[in-house]
């Protein structure tokens, strides 16, 4: 092999013999084949530098460990929990996924009497802005759409607040406007409360919709067909003067309060059934015992049995 270099320019003058060098330059139109051999060098000294500064760094983190071993460890610490919080938002992620399914097979199975159901999260409508996971036609043609949030720290906000601010209210109004309907609904789920929300499960936000709180674990979406009834009927009513959104509040309320006492006394009957199905098997064991105690007083009374045989069953 022959290389001379003068200052910037390199010579080469030297035969190779390789099987694989021949055939890809065999593939290449005569007129290019200085411009790849120049390519295929400078590649080949990009990963000769690469290697030895991948060399270089394992070098350097294994002196670094040796040398400041609680430093290290602490690092290794660091990036654990980073680790653990990745998975988190993955979770979390597929986690709301699984929510907008659940919500709509729960729509479509007991509420088709409102209307139809369509999973519109992963397209969108006029922006293509992805806000909005259901879109809810209702038989009148009227139509709500539903956001489905499943994230910590979300807060449900204020109606007056900068464009860019990130929170229930903000997210039901894009999605309103994405669809072009009057009133929206935001749902999250109990484990995944909103910051601000206190305890309410319902709640009306006047000219943007509702908010709700539903319960994937037990199957419970009673709030969020609650505010389907109400957005309905808003959309048919709207000209309505004599609609305050505190009196239907108020209204929400009620029937916040009447659902949660219905459900204290659903447990409650649940529980006093437990409490009924134990007495019940105690009452059974009692007569079991009382029948067999009665039959060996007869086997004595009749002289089947003697005084030892009783001693024996008493356990005297």
């Amino acid at each position: 092999m022959s290389v001379s270099i003068n200052k910037n320019t390199i010579k080469i003058n030297t035969e190779i013999s390789d099987q694989n060098l021949t055939k890809h330059f065999e593939s290449i139109e005569e007129s290019l084949v200085d411009d790849e051999l120049i390519r295929l060098l400078k590649l080949g000294l990009q990963v000769s530098k690469n290697e030895k500064f991948a060399q270089f760094l394992d070098e350097t983190e294994e002196r670094f460990k040796e040398e400041h071993p609680h430093i290290f460890k602490m690092f290794e610490q660091v990036e654990g929990e980073m680790e653990v919080i990745r998975e988190e938002r993955k979770k979390s992620a597929k986690g709301g996924l699984d929510l907008e399914d659940e919500i709509l097979n729960h729509l479509i199975t007991n509420t088709q009497a409102l209307g139809e159901f369509e999973k519109v999260g992963t397209k969108g409508n006029k922006s293509k802005n992805k806000t909005g996971d259901i879109l809810v036609t209702f038989d009148d043609e009227s139509q709500t759409v539903i956001e489905i949030k499943y994230a910590t720290g979300f807060k449900v906000g204020e109606v007056y607040v900068k464009e860019k601010a990130d929170n229930a209210i903000t997210q039901i109004m894009e999605a309103k406007r994405e669809y072009d309907c009057q009133y929206g609904i935001l749902a999250y789920d109990i484990s995944k409360p909103l910051k601000d929300a206190g305890e309410s499960c319902i709640m009306y936000k006047p000219g943007i919709g509702l908010i709700v709180q539903v319960d994937r674990e037990n199957g419970d979406f009673k709030y969020l067909e609650i505010a389907l009834d109400i957005v309905q009927q808003l959309n048919a009513h709207n000209t309505n003067p004599n609609i305050e959104a505190k009196y239907i509040n108020f209204f929400c309320n009620i029937l916040e309060k009447d659902l949660k006492f219905f459900d204290d006394i659903a447990k409650s009957n649940s529980t006093l059934k437990k409490e009924s199905d134990k007495i019940e098997t105690s009452i059974q064991k009692l007569k079991e015992s009382f029948a067999i105690n009665r039959e060996h007083l007869q086997k004595y009374l009749v002289g089947e049995i003697t005084n030892e045989d009783v001693l024996e069953y008493l356990g005297k």
